[in-house]
């Protein structure tokens, strides 16, 4: 099934759900006697709606799919991954990728695994980190810099523009998928605030 018609159903069905949630929620609200279950269809309910939104679609998740977007339109378009036959500057852009890929590696090194390192907790530890934290965007970081230098070294990219542009187009790309999550993480959210 294509993108096209694949998003508006996921995205149909979240919003039924978020329909029935909150129906649901305020009949067991009143059906409760604890009241352990709080209901969308209250004061509270639309307050905490207003009030917690942009905080709970603008998570580390939303920053993550980002980053990976960016990083996936540049190895896209810088053609890294494609088959294509083997020239002297593809060779020579390979190489030069590979350098880079060792200095980020070497770089990450030094911030994360030496004694006393910048990127690890105050314990010294590896979990919980600041380097834990930060996996996902140093992997992103890489992958932009090595497809970066592969792209302008092979051609692909002619400047950097091009590579600003494969920015967008990675994020363009993957706009289905943030759209998905929007509405994926606003059910959530809502599920843990009935029955938190």
């Amino acid at each position: 099934m294509k993108t096209e018609r694949l998003l508006p159903l996921l995205v149909g069905i979240l919003l039924l759900a978020q329909a029935v949630l909150a129906l649901l929620s305020w009949f067991l609200s009143a059906t409760s006697m604890e009241g352990s279950v709080r209901t969308l269809i209250s004061a509270e309910g639309v307050r905490w709606f207003c009030a917690t939104l942009t905080h709970v679609v603008g998570s580390p998740l939303l920053g993550c799919l980002v980053l990976l977007a960016m990083a996936w339109g540049t190895v896209s378009r810088s053609r890294l991954v494609a088959p294509q036959t083997h020239t002297a500057r593809r060779r020579l852009a390979l190489r030069m990728a590979v350098v880079v890929l060792l200095v980020c590696l070497a770089l990450i090194a030094m911030l994360a695994f030496v004694p006393h390192a910048m990127l690890l907790s105050a314990t010294g530890h590896l979990w919980p980190s600041p380097f834990s934290c930060a996996l996902v965007p140093l992997f992103c970081l890489c992958a932009i810099a090595v497809a970066a230098v592969y792209g302008r070294a092979s051609r692909a990219f002619l400047s950097f523009a091009d590579v600003v542009r494969s920015w967008a187009a990675g994020v363009v790309s993957a706009s289905p998928l943030l759209v998905l999550y929007v509405f994926a993480v606003v059910f959530y959210a809502s599920l843990r605030f009935v029955f938190q």
